[in-house]
């Protein structure tokens, strides 16, 4: 929190716009310390189990944590939520905070126009976004002056989830520009969207050399909530539907395992491989791999999946590349922590 309020001190003379993101929660994060008179906007994601134990162990209590970040007055921009009781809970503490509430999923439509197709920077899609200049959104069926479109816009973060988050930006942005004023071009806001991209969040790498008969294509992707992983699992099959996919798993001990796994059980996978690493630098806060394969137990055995544990990260990657072969996925999912010491392990990628 003091070095939270030292970059403050640090940057705000000299900056006139800035973004911040909340570390934990929203209530008491180090960051919410923006009074409304500042406070352009605050935006809320889809919510999840995210810092369960830390946030009061369930949905509700963790919508109302991060709805901390609601100012009277102050608009706050809340994208598509996937469990109903968090949209039920925004709605309810924006009105007790006096808050604007501006749901992105009704002033944005977003739809696919392609296929997911690939090129030199690896996978992408493109996606007609339809914004609403109208308060309670919705959208004239002639496409009228009520709203304006964004076409043709090449997205490298896939998934539905990720046309959520784009929406809620565009929504975010055109409330800027309608009701502050903010200079912001259609130009500006497509090249914002298309250059957007986020380490371990679906990140493709395709490694360089190697053995012949192992996998050389490896996907990174940190979900640890139940709709990250049920996210993940539809986006491999729009992606990589044709492909043999092999998981590599380990958690926080911490985290809703249960859920998780179950989530991870719709991909259709020939292996899973569990495996355990320090999280945030320690090994005391990491799920068993033999923990996680019997819950897996339970979650997975409707499918033909192979299921087997690995000592380290490292032995983990290789049993998953050699069980797919040279055309096939490695996913490594779980945790964040994870993804990052997983790129220590592989060859060199492009």
């Amino acid at each position: 929190m003091l070095e939270y309020a030292v970059a403050l001190g640090v940057f705000t003379p000299a900056v006139r716009d800035a973004s911040g993101k909340v570390g934990l929660g929203g209530a008491r994060d180090a960051t919410n310390v923006f009074p409304p008179s500042i406070l352009a906007a605050a935006v809320l994601t889809n919510i999840d189990e995210e810092h369960l134990a830390a946030l009061g162990g369930t949905l509700t209590s963790i919508t109302n944590a991060k709805a901390g970040i609601m100012k009277r007055g102050r608009p706050v921009i809340v994208a598509h939520q996937s469990e109903p009781v968090a949209a039920v809970a925004l709605q309810a503490e924006a009105s007790a905070k006096g808050a604007i509430l501006v749901d992105a999923a009704m002033q944005v439509q977003a739809h696919n126009n392609s296929e997911v197709l690939e090129d030199e920077g690896g996978p992408h899609q493109f996606c007609d976004f339809r914004i609403s200049r109208s308060p309670g959104g919705g959208m004239r069926k002639d496409g009228g002056e009520n709203s304006w479109e964004l076409a043709g816009v090449k997205l490298r973060m896939l998934g539905q989830h990720q046309q959520h988050n784009a929406a809620a930006a565009l929504c975010t942005l055109q409330w800027l520009r309608q009701h502050q004023g903010w200079d912001i071009s259609p130009e500006a806001l497509r090249k914002g969207l298309e250059s957007a991209q986020l380490p371990a969040r679906f990140q493709v790498l395709q490694l360089l050399g190697g053995e012949a008969a192992s996998a050389e294509t490896v996907v990174l992707d940190g979900a640890h909530t139940p709709a990250a992983a049920r996210a993940l699992a539809e986006t491999l099959q729009q992606v990589f539907s044709s492909r043999h996919v092999a998981l590599v798993v380990a958690m926080a001990d911490d985290k809703n395992h249960g859920g998780v796994l179950a989530g991870l059980a719709r991909i259709d996978m020939s292996a899973i491989v569990f495996t355990e690493v320090a999280i945030a630098g320690s090994s005391m806060r990491s799920a068993q791999a033999a923990q996680l394969a019997c819950i897996w137990e339970a979650h997975g055995n409707q499918t033909a999946a192979e299921s087997m544990e690995a000592a380290s990260l490292e032995s983990a990657i290789q049993i998953a590349r050699k069980k797919v072969g040279r055309f096939g996925v490695v996913v490594i999912t779980g945790s964040l922590h994870a993804c990052a010491l997983s790129l220590e392990h592989l060859q060199p990628y492009s």
